[in-house]
């Protein structure tokens, strides 16, 4: 039976992007639009897919791919707005805003505080680190230090 599952479901999965148009699943045409964003992004995997390949054969031309590779972000950003596509346009723009006050003052928190956030966890990370790095540059000087637990 997991033979069977490995074996169907990639199937189905390349079939799906392939077609994009599952044999279960009869749409009224959305199932065939092409999106933009999720193509552009599919070119950006494979471009760091080529990176990494190419890592094992050539450093130059994974350096290449390397410098490469930013320039389709911006390219996956506006492709909502550049082509025609199933995305609704930009709720925040510089015109103005289509969300509620309510939502977007959460948002605008969201964003304010994900650098604290990031600092925060960080530090959380690293802190058995920098205390063994100044438990050991602490002894080296010959300074007896115990670190007691409550």
């Amino acid at each position: 039976m997991s033979i069977l599952v490995y074996f169907v479901m990639p199937t189905n999965s390349s079939f799906f992007l392939l077609t994009k148009h599952p044999p279960f699943l009869r749409s009224s045409g959305t199932g065939t639009e092409i999106d933009a964003r999720l193509t552009s992004a599919l070119i950006l995997f494979l471009i760091y897919l080529g990176v990494l390949r190419f890592q094992k054969l050539s450093v130059e031309l994974a350096s290449i791919s390397i410098c490469v590779g930013p320039i389709n972000i911006p390219i996956i950003k506006f492709s909502v707005n550049w082509w025609n596509t199933l995305h609704q346009p930009g709720s925040i723009s510089r015109s103005g805003t289509s969300i509620h006050v309510s939502m977007l003052i959460r948002i605008l928190s969201n964003f304010a505080n994900s650098p604290f956030f990031t600092l925060f966890f960080f530090v959380l990370e690293t802190r058995l680190l920098i205390l063994s790095f100044l438990e050991s540059s602490l002894t080296r000087l010959g300074v007896g230090l115990t670190l007691r637990c409550c």
